[in-house]
């Protein structure tokens, strides 16, 4: 059975990706800052897992004893907490994976990391669906971070031969989601209240069900990345894991008040920095033909299951 090793797997993701990897049969220990008994997402499975209450600040190779595959989540994923804490994001996703890197080049093992499509900035209109090749242009500290985090990953790999794979994630959503822009615009419109858009609304995003995304993973679990060997300008270990499909703001605000039935309003704010003239439909053509992936549950599918979930919780 192999054994895999999750780190900042008591988080919204590690919470869909822990259930997807004990259905298809993997060993799981998860490695996360919060004690056992705080992480309130994972407790329908604490029973089936290992659990190391351990801060990735003191990873080291000791951590990968019987383990046959990793799988990094730690990190700061809030894009708007990046621009008021920038140092303190890049510490989180850049400087502490050295760490882990540090660890796995004692004991080569496969390596997944989760990137963002924050890395690719502002794509020209002809250039869409973005593909993976293209060059990445970050326009925020959290794409940054996540930039330099992948260099720093391809150092590693091409330097000591690490088996590493890096997933660039779609804004992903689903039931247990932090206070983002889906479960924010949802709770609006349960409440009635009007959805605030920054901008026009015009600006777009890849949405992926949380549970794609989970499956995306065990999809690479599965595949050797000798496959995949790192060369410098095509980046051959590296896949966007998304729906394949992009939805305006403006697009995601109609919808969720059309599902949940409700009168709210849409009313505009300011731009956010760096966020005008921003889309990010993803190509998902590489993951699927080399890793086999496809998304299980379509955007509007997720997007009711999270109306749901949030119902229930009101």
């Amino acid at each position: 059975m192999t054994r895999v090793l999750v780190v900042g797997g008591a988080g919204f993701l590690g919470s869909h990706l822990v259930p997807e990897l004990l259905q298809n049969g993997y060993e799981v220990t998860v490695q996360d800052q919060v004690p056992s008994d705080s992480a309130a997402k994972l407790k329908p499975f604490l029973k089936d897992i290992t659990y190391s209450w351990k801060s990735i600040v003191d990873f080291s190779v000791e951590d990968l004893a019987g383990i046959d595959a990793l799988v990094h989540l730690a990190g700061q994923a809030d894009v708007p907490f990046a621009l008021k804490s920038p140092r303190q994001t890049w510490d989180l996703n850049t400087n502490l994976v050295v760490d882990i890197l540090e660890a796995v080049k004692k004991k080569p093992l496969k390596t997944i990391i989760m990137s963002t499509d924050n890395v690719y900035g502002k794509v020209p209109a002809e250039r869409l669906p973005i593909r993976e090749e293209e060059p990445v242009k970050p326009t925020n500290i959290y794409g940054a971070s996540k930039a330099a985090m992948e260099v720093m990953a391809q150092t590693y790999a091409r330097k000591d031969n690490i088996p590493i794979m890096i997933l660039r994630s779609a804004s992903i959503f689903g039931e247990g989601s932090r206070p983002q822009v889906i479960p924010i615009f949802i709770r609006q419109a349960l409440e009635g209240k009007d959805i605030t858009i920054e901008g026009d609304g015009s600006q777009s995003r890849d949405f992926n069900y949380v549970r794609n995304t989970a499956h995306g993973i065990v999809c690479a679990l599965r595949k050797d990345p000798a496959q995949f060997p790192v060369r410098d300008k095509v980046p051959h270990n590296t896949w966007n894991i998304a729906s394949g499909e992009e939805t305006t703001i403006k697009n995601l605000a109609e919808t969720i008040i059309r599902l949940t039935g409700s009168k709210s309003k849409v009313v505009n704010k300011p731009w956010r920095e760096g966020e005008q003239g921003i889309r990010y439909p993803l190509s998902i053509e590489k993951a699927s033909l080399e890793l086999g992936y496809r998304p299980k549950h379509t955007f509007e599918e997720g997007l009711g299951r999270t109306v749901e979930h949030l119902k229930s919780k009101a």
